[in-house]
């Protein structure tokens, strides 16, 4: 993966994360008392676009962000001549960035590959991560730690008057992972996902889909040689067994729905689907098929698309191949998604407070505290960015017996 990853890395980007590394590790390895330091290399080629980055979005967009901690944490840690640790923190958020745009581009590729495939004619589909509202959350939840921690910075310098360890503190407290990790999840699902012959048309469906509680099928997606090809009993026991409520949508009148939905496993049949604004309809996933057979479901349903194209614009979710075989592991990416995101959240929070409390009390310096901070950052990018690989397990055992 690594050697894929430098390959793929934007090339100047990966020349300058690996100059720092080794100009760190001189750094470490010898005391440098007339010389200038080598981890000023690390700081001038990470640190220099973070510095510009912070100056540009507090200037000119007026929004605060990590970068701007980071910035911080920096100048101060060079002030106090901690350098290697200035250079340790530039370059976990370098790597963090990278390591963020590699996943967000793989992931582009993927749905790319599966666009041009299923149909060549159509236009460009571009994902973005950020547009959806746990990412937008946890960008507005790390503003405040930033003010938060310039705040308790300053009142650990003023009390204790040792600028050391307020220096420490806004090391320790730089919300790299909270930036990251988010996306990086969400790039991670959509990317797996896209592999198995599944688009997204928007990242938000799915958010969506890891809280949704009812799946609504139509007659021809769960009859008995129609079209879907996996055995709809299985499918639909598997769902109950994740917490999901089967429905079958058939219309007033039809003397075939009962018998379908028996032979479906489905108990729950309704002749149409609530209104918008309704909460089922919120918690409501509807399987159509994708070719025109079905009325549009309300704006407020979550459209799953089987055998559609990727110009489908009423659909959310576009299976393109005429089988929902792969729809637990599609929920079940989504959920683990969506615990990646909330544990990564808590892990980071707890660790820095932890860290901050140590920072106060003076255990953790800047470069101790700069080691602390980037263990736990990679720990959880890494975390986020390898859930494709547990998206491949969920596929290889969900379906290895009987579903």
């Amino acid at each position: 993966m690594i050697r894929s990853w430098l390959e793929s890395a934007p090339r100047a980007a990966t020349i300058c994360a690996l100059i720092s590394v080794t100009a760190l590790l001189f750094s470490a390895a010898a005391e440098h008392p007339h010389a200038l330091d080598p981890a000023w290399i690390a700081v001038i080629l990470c640190g220099a676009p973070i510095l510009y980055t912070s100056a540009h979005s507090l200037l000119c967009a007026r929004k605060v962000r990590a970068e701007l901690l980071v910035s911080t944490a920096l100048i101060g840690a060079l002030a106090v001549g901690e350098y290697l640790a200035a250079g340790g923190v530039a370059l976990i958020m370098q790597f963090g960035t990278m390591l963020e745009e590699q996943v967000i581009l793989r992931a582009q590729r993927s749905v790319d590959v599966l666009h041009t495939r299923e149909n060549a004619a159509g236009t460009a589909h571009t994902i973005d991560a950020h547009a959806t509202s746990i990412v937008q959350a946890t960008e507005r939840t790390a503003s405040r730690l930033i003010l938060l921690a310039f705040v308790l910075a300053g009142a650990i310098w003023w009390g204790s008057g040792d600028f050391d360890r307020a220096v420490a503190a806004l090391v320790v407290f730089c919300p790299c992972a909270f930036v990251h990790a988010a996306p990086m999840a969400i790039s991670a699902a959509i990317d797996s996902l896209a592999q198995h012959g599944i688009l997204l048309r928007t990242s938000c469906a799915l958010e969506r889909l890891s809280r949704i509680e009812n799946i609504v099928f139509t007659p021809e997606a769960v009859a008995p040689g129609g079209y879907m090809q996996t055995n709809a009993a299985q499918l639909t026991a598997k769902l109950r067994r994740m917490g999901l409520h089967p429905v079958l949508l058939a219309p007033a009148g039809a003397q075939t729905a009962a018998q379908i939905a028996a032979q479906a496993g489905i108990r729950d049949i309704r002749t149409a689907l609530p209104p918008p604004n309704d909460p089922f309809a919120f918690s409501t996933a509807l399987i159509r098929r994708g070719e025109g057979g079905c009325d549009p479901a309300p704006a407020d349903c979550l459209h799953i698309s089987i055998g559609g194209t990727a110009d489908d614009t009423a659909a959310d979710i576009i299976y393109s191949a005429k089988d929902l075989s792969d729809l637990p592991v599609l929920i079940l990416t989504t959920r683990r998604m969506r615990q990646k995101i909330e544990q990564n959240a808590l892990f980071g929070l707890t660790l820095n407070f932890i860290a901050l409390g140590l920072a106060a009390c003076g255990w953790l310096t800047p470069l101790t505290g700069a080691v602390w901070h980037n263990a736990a950052a990679i720990f959880i990018v890494l975390n986020a960015a390898f859930l494709t690989a547990s998206a491949d397990r969920e596929k290889k055992f969900a379906f290895s017996t009987s579903l």
